[in-house]
């Protein structure tokens, strides 16, 4: 998580200007016991800009996981298996599937 942590970071200290730390707290975490838990912590978290008034969809926001998908910006992490794409289907209507 370090590591992720710390790419992001650096991207988007390059895409904003700045230098520094971006996250006002450490990480902290708890284990994620079942697909659908593991569902609404992927929504929720897609969600927060939209919440915070940053964008008005999910998919704009330039650091999210979603806008990864939709670029197929593989570059930080691999490229999601079918079993992510058949969990957030509203994707699929986008003929995002790889390969399709």
């Amino acid at each position: 998580m370090q590591w992720i942590l710390s790419v992001f970071a650096v991207s988007y200290n390059k895409t904003i200007g700045e230098n520094g730390h971006v996250w006002y707290d450490r990480f902290w975490s708890r284990p994620i016991d079942d697909i659908r838990q593991f569902i609404s912590v992927f929504e929720y978290i897609m969600a927060n800009p939209v919440k915070a008034k940053m964008v008005r969809k999910e998919e704009d926001y330039a650091f999210s996981g979603i806008r990864h998908l939709l670029d197929r910006n593989y570059s930080v992490l691999s490229p999601p298996c079918q079993l992510i794409w058949m969990l957030f289907p509203k994707y699929i209507s986008k003929n995002l599937i790889p390969g399709k």
